[in-house]
C-alpha cells in the first residue's frame, strides 16, 4: 500500500512515468567455496523456523539485522540473504549455491574506510574485509560476472506542481 501511495503522488505531483527492463549488467554469483558452506542450518524449534506469522497470516521469512561491519539472520533462505548481499557489495548477487535450507547467519568484518581499532561494530569486531569474512566466516564466496537485472527507467518527469 505504501508504494502504490508513493507512486500515485509522485505521477500526481511530479507528472512521472517508468518502466521496468531487464538489462545485462555487472552481477555477483554467490558459489559455495572450496572446503564447503560453513552455514548452521537453524533449529527446528527455533520460533523464525517453525514461521512465525505476521498481522496478516503470513509466515516469517526468518529475522534479518545489518549493522556496522555486521550481519545476524535466524533461520532464513539463501534468497533472503541475497538482498542482504547486494545491498553491502554493490551489485545484484545471484544464488548458484544450490543450498536450500534455512540458516543462523553471522557475519562480521571490517567496514571499508574505517581504521581496525575504530570500534562501533555489532558484538565482536573483525579485522577482515567484507569478501574475506564471508569466505572465512559463511564458507561462501562472490565470483564477478555478468547478468540480467531489473533496473528502473523513467520515461518522463517534471518540476513538481504547486501545492
Amino acid at each position: 500500500q505504501k508504494n502504490e501511495m508513493v507512486l500515485s503522488l509522485l505521477v500526481d505531483r511530479f507528472s512521472f512515468a517508468a518502466h521496468w527492463e531487464s538489462r545485462e549488467l555487472p552481477v555477483y554469483n554467490l558459489l559455495v567455496a572450496k572446503g564447503g558452506s560453513r552455514l548452521k542450518e537453524a533449529k527446528s524449534g527455533d520460533p523464525y523456523t517453525n514461521g512465525l506469522k505476521d498481522d496478516q497470516g503470513q509466515s516469517s521469512p526468518g529475522m534479518v539485522r545489518v549493522g556496522y561491519g555486521a550481519v545476524d539472520c535466524q533461520a532464513v533462505p539463501i534468497t533472503s540473504l541475497l538482498e542482504v548481499l547486494s545491498n553491502l557489495a554493490g551489485r545484484t548477487v545471484v544464488d548458484q549455491t544450490g543450498l536450500t535450507g534455512k540458516y543462523d547467519i553471522q557475519l562480521r568484518w571490517r567496514p571499508e574506510g574505517s581504521r581496525p581499532d575504530a570500534g562501533g561494530g555489532e558484538g565482536e569486531e573483525s579485522e577482515t574485509d567484507f569478501f574475506t569474512a564471508l569466505h572465512e566466516q559463511l564458507g561462501l564466496r562472490l565470483v564477478p560476472s555478468r547478468g540480467p537485472v531489473r533496473v528502473l527507467i523513467v520515461d518522463h518527469i517534471e518540476k513538481p506542481s504547486p501545492n
